[in-house]
């Protein structure tokens, strides 16, 4: 999968990173959501790696994020 298709179909990534490796361009794209487990809120943070525009693997990241840090989060204030 090429780096328009995976923007085609998820948007544009919250973050990126871009590194040359000898004749190989490594692209990282970062994508977050937020999901609630067992009334738990966590922060998935999802890196596709990409070595010359071809998706070579996915790791995934989780964060809780307590009930107090929610309710002070300016961007959560910012959305209101």
């Amino acid at each position: 999968m090429s780096k328009e298709s995976v923007i085609e179909k998820l948007g544009q990534p919250f973050a990126y990173n871009l590194t040359l490796s000898g004749s190989d361009t490594l692209t990282t794209y970062s994508y977050k959501t937020h999901k609630i487990v067992d009334f738990c809120s966590y922060i998935i943070t999802t890196d596709l790696l990409f070595i010359n525009d071809s998706l070579k693997s996915i790791s995934q990241k989780d964060f809780y994020v307590a009930k107090y840090v929610l309710m002070n989060d300016t961007t959560q204030k910012m959305k209101k």
